[in-house]
């Protein structure tokens, strides 16, 4: 029989072989009990142990991704977030759903009036409801304006 080599009390990353099973994979390998460090219990081909395909019951892949995640986004606050304020949603287009065509300024229907709004260091501010549409971009425009230069003013 394919791999059938005693693999019991080895020790393969993190697993440690309890016992061969009576299972066997797709490719007619013994299919061995598994005690994580963790305490997991997880069946693991001989294939897979022998050539170092897995070396744990997935608490090794989950710690990785959770470091990995925290560096990601440790170096986006870093590059792209400066008191609060992202500045890469300063460069960002606008939603497809826009119906006004500026960023920060969309139509309320309960009130029948344009709204403007814009975000910084955090907080949302409110900037008022116009009935023009246009009056409601020159505010967006100008609260914009003096947020860009107040970015720049930072760094």
């Amino acid at each position: 029989m394919r791999n059938a080599a005693d693999l019991t009390g080895r020790k393969f990353g993190r697993l440690t072989v309890l016992e061969a099973t009576e299972k066997r994979s797709s490719n007619k390998c013994v299919i061995h009990k598994c005690k994580c460090d963790c305490g997991n219990i997880k069946e693991v081909s001989s294939s897979d142990l022998l050539r170092g395909i897995v070396k744990s019951c997935g608490c090794l892949w989950h710690e990785s991704n959770i470091k990995n995640g925290d560096n990601v986004g440790k170096f986006h606050i870093e590059k792209n977030i400066i008191e609060g304020t992202n500045i890469q949603a300063l460069q960002t287009k606008k939603l497809s759903t826009n119906t006004s065509g500026t960023k920060g300024v969309n139509f309320d229907k309960s009130r029948q009036k344009w709204v403007a709004r814009i975000e910084f260091k955090g907080k949302n501010y409110f900037l008022g409801r116009y009935e023009e549409k246009g009056e409601a971009i020159a505010a967006r425009s100008i609260a914009s304006k003096w947020q860009k230069y107040n970015v720049r003013k930072i760094r």
